[in-house]
């Protein structure tokens, strides 16, 4: 199973070019990075990496994983804000919340798919009593 945390470090890695920047961000060893990164290609079952002697790079398989997990961690970082705001709100109606996600996720992405709106179900709270 994909752990997010490796998720986060592989867009991590693309943003800041190395695994000891990596490490350094996340507080972690350089070599608990590479074993994040190495347990993501075998999860996937492809080279994410094109490694040399003295440098590792993302490949064209690499780049895709981290626009791929930039968006699912994107979409999960607002599904808290709005599951957050509808626990806060505890109302029956909590469109507003849903709307707000939806805005969100549309700007970021284009429109959603119909499983989409699946996701949002659990976020239907109903009114405590």
């Amino acid at each position: 199973m994909v752990d997010l945390y490796e998720l986060r470090q592989l867009a991590a890695f693309a943003e800041l070019g190395t695994l000891s920047r990596v490490a350094e961000e996340f507080h972690l060893s350089t070599p608990s990075v590479t074993r994040s990164m190495q347990h993501l290609e075998a999860y996937f079952g492809v080279p994410l990496f094109r490694r040399g002697k003295n440098r590792i790079e993302l490949n064209d398989t690499g780049r895709l994983a981290v626009s791929h997990a930039q968006k699912l961690l994107g979409f999960l970082s607002i599904a808290a804000v709005v599951h957050a705001v509808c626990q806060a709100a505890q109302t029956a109606d909590n469109g507003l919340a849903q709307s707000t996600f939806i805005f969100h996720y549309q700007k970021a992405h284009g429109n959603p798919p119909f499983h989409f709106f699946l996701f949002l179900l659990p976020f239907h709270y109903s009114k405590r009593r």
